[in-house]
């Protein structure tokens, strides 16, 4: 019997004898292609989200006149990480339970011409998904201020965290986010978004 080059998906001829198993092992193969094809969609969904975060922040920044920065983990955001935690895809992954490790982001993004210097709070939220983080602003830990379950960031609906800190306005930061699994096996941090209010 004859198959197609790309999925081998049968492809009978009048002489080939019709099987129930050859129907099956065409349908597995489908719908294993068909979810495949479905994370690749959310996946970049949630990439172009995540660029068009990155730009409206900057927007914001400007119009509002509130000193934003954003962390989305792609190539224009350096950030240094512990052994054991990878960035990819846009997120920075720790695997393992127990594990423990930590990112740390140094900006300059405050410094913006015509926002005035009255920033006395400042803010992070943090999409996570697994584990738990403590963040550091500037090396003093920051206190969780609220947290909702988001529905729009990924496919998934994820917590987003609110940390506050009140702080004298800065025009630079170091931003340090402690990660422990704990229990889970796996956790992802998808972003980190600082403002100073």
């Amino acid at each position: 019997m004859k198959q197609t080059e790309q999925y081998g998906l049968n492809q009978w001829e009048l002489s080939d004898p019709i099987l129930m198993a050859d129907f099956n092992a065409d349908n597995a193969k489908l719908a294993d292609e068909l979810a495949r094809l479905r994370e690749d969609v959310f996946g970049l969904a949630y990439y172009v989200g995540q660029d068009s975060l990155y730009f409206q922040l900057n927007d914001m920044q400007v119009q509002a006149q509130y000193p934003i920065a954003a962390c989305i983990f792609n190539p224009r955001d350096p950030v240094v990480v512990t052994d054991g935690i990878v960035v990819a895809d846009h997120c920075a992954t720790l695997s393992g339970k127990g594990a423990t490790g930590s990112i740390t982001i140094e900006r300059t993004p405050f410094l913006v011409q015509g926002i005035p210097d009255r920033g006395k709070e400042v803010r992070l939220w943090l999409h996570v998904s697994g584990g738990s983080v403590t963040p550091f602003f500037n090396g003093t830990q920051m206190e969780l201020h609220g947290r909702f379950m988001d529905h729009t960031v990924t496919k998934r609906d994820l917590i987003c965290d609110i940390y506050a800190l009140n702080v004298p306005f800065t025009t630079t930061f170091t931003l340090r986010l402690d990660l422990d699994c704990g229990s889970s096996s796996k956790m992802v941090v998808y972003d980190a978004v600082v403002a100073q209010l």
